[in-house]
């Protein structure tokens, strides 16, 4: 063979790696786009359910736990928001390998909870939250595919951002009562308690007195509150009585004990529980009866 032969093979050679990786190149970058359209199809698909229902995308998707903490008019408040978000989809990026992408989604103008409580009807709370700045909240998706099909990895971020900080929401009803109260609530509104002689009427010395006839304890609020509750008293830790107090505008609730059976509480260690329904609002010190 020539040199002339030998150098023009050489040539053709060069030109056709060449020629081969750049279709090479080619056709990585364009079945890449491919699978980026597929990523993003099936993003667009899931917000799309999110959006549409979001309570049930995220109790089947999400573990729920934000949710499953709220009574039903904390969730309807976050779900009545919720409402008038909406989502775009910032960037899709793909590995080499075509087998894991990340996805950038915004939310714009959401509306975040913070620490503070809130109370009143449902829409003079939602009027408060909107008094707020909304902010944008950016969400980074990974999607991994598996058999040639691609799924979200995890959608939990979205679940935190729409229905955290709502479990401090209490909510009244028209005439004002709380229809669901929580711990936040309680601390925000409860003071203290005191037990009283019920004969001189002055606070007993020391949580100890030696009048039996009657027993009386006063659980004092910050605010004026209207509202049924029931108050249980406790001997030695046994339930021995309930009665109802109704509270009309009152700061505090006084529980005045008689014995049921007309005689006189028997010596022992008594204390007082005062409750809505099936949460104890407040729980008196120990008074000693001699």
């Amino acid at each position: 063979m020539t040199k002339t032969k030998r150098i023009t093979i050489r040539v053709m050679a060069a030109v056709m790696a060449a020629s081969f990786a750049l279709l090479s190149t080619s056709c990585s970058g364009f079945l890449k786009e491919i699978a980026k359209d597929k990523v993003k199809t099936v993003v667009t698909d899931e917000m799309d359910c999110l959006m549409k229902d979001p309570e049930a995308y995220l109790t089947k998707n999400s573990s729920g736990d934000y949710i499953s903490s709220l009574s039903e008019e904390q969730k309807d408040i976050a779900l009545e928001l919720l409402s008038g978000y909406s989502y775009k989809i910032e960037s899709v990026k793909l590995n080499d390998k075509r087998t894991k992408a990340t996805v950038t989604v915004e939310i714009p103008d959401v509306y975040i909870m913070n620490d503070e409580l809130l109370t009143g009807t449902s829409d003079e709370i939602i009027e408060k939250i909107k008094e707020n700045d909304p902010s944008d909240q950016t969400v980074v998706l990974t999607v991994k595919r598996t058999d040639h099909n691609w799924k979200i990895e995890s959608v939990s971020e979205f679940e935190k951002i729409f229905f955290s900080g709502f479990s401090k929401i209490c909510v009244f009803d028209e005439d004002g009562n709380p229809i669901s109260i929580n711990e936040a609530f309680i601390e925000s509104i409860y003071v203290d308690s005191c037990w009283y002689d019920a004969l001189s009427g002055n606070p007993v010395t020391n949580n100890s007195t030696s009048s039996d006839m009657a027993l009386q304890s006063v659980f004092y609020f910050n605010s004026p509150m209207s509202m049924t509750l029931e108050a249980v008293l406790y001997r030695n830790d046994t339930q021995i009585q309930t009665i109802e107090v109704t509270l009309d505008g009152n700061i505090t609730a006084e529980c005045d004990f008689m014995p049921e059976n007309g005689d006189s509480y028997q010596s022992g260690t008594y204390r007082a529980e005062l409750l809505y329904g099936d949460t104890v609002i407040a729980v008196s010190d120990d008074l000693n009866v001699n």
